[in-house]
């Protein structure tokens, strides 16, 4: 918590303050009426018919707030759908910072393996944790934004197994790239999404 409660941001869940009692920790932070984006995608889908511009919106409020913690040397370490609040607009902001680690100005990784199996990049398995680590991540859960569900797994080639469709795509493809270097940073995924709302609503 101490990582992140000195900053601000429009995609980072706000924390006003926290304390701990007892070895109990109680955190004040800002309200988000949606819950968690897991639920909104596959506990409450029926409440939630949400449209590809709507989609392609939650994918870039989430590379934003990836972006403000990259630019700010913060590694996320744990970025899921269950970690990401959404407002009552549909805004997406990043939360739950218990994993969240700052880097020196001079490292570019973390060698502590830290976050959940399903979203994990194989690189973080090997015991090395880049900024591109959150990169893999977050394409998972911009694949799980559109799909509903998170791709399949090829357990002996230990990689994703994207459908047809996905093979060209600019952003869900690029960032599930094997090789952590050839992913791109999360800055760069945002003027993509950018362009692509753009072509949305040139073309309506």
């Amino acid at each position: 918590m101490t990582v992140m409660s000195n900053y601000r941001n429009p995609y980072v869940v706000e924390v006003y303050g926290y304390c701990s009692h007892q070895n109990i920790l109680t955190i004040v932070m800002e309200y988000m009426t949606n819950g968690d984006l897991y639920g909104i995608l596959h506990k409450n889908s029926a409440k939630h018919p949400l449209s590809y511009l709507q989609r392609m919106r939650m994918a870039r409020h989430c590379a934003l707030g990836l972006s403000f913690l990259h630019s700010n040397r913060v590694i996320h370490r744990d970025v899921k759908s269950m970690n990401i609040l959404v407002t009552e607009d549909y805004a997406c902001k990043l939360t739950d910072f218990g994993c969240a680690k700052l880097i020196g100005d001079r490292q570019n990784y973390h060698t502590v393996e830290r976050g959940t199996p399903l979203w994990m990049a194989p690189e973080v398995k090997r015991g090395q944790y880049t900024f591109s680590a959150d990169i893999y991540s977050l394409g998972l859960v911009i694949y799980e934004i559109f799909e509903r569900k998170l791709p399949l797994f090829d357990t002996i080639r230990q990689t994703v197994v994207l459908p047809q469709t996905y093979q060209s795509s600019p952003v869900v493809k690029p960032c599930l790239d094997p090789n952590p270097d050839k992913r791109p940073n999360a800055q760069q995924l945002v003027k993509v999404l950018d362009l692509m709302i753009r072509n949305i609503l040139s073309s309506v």
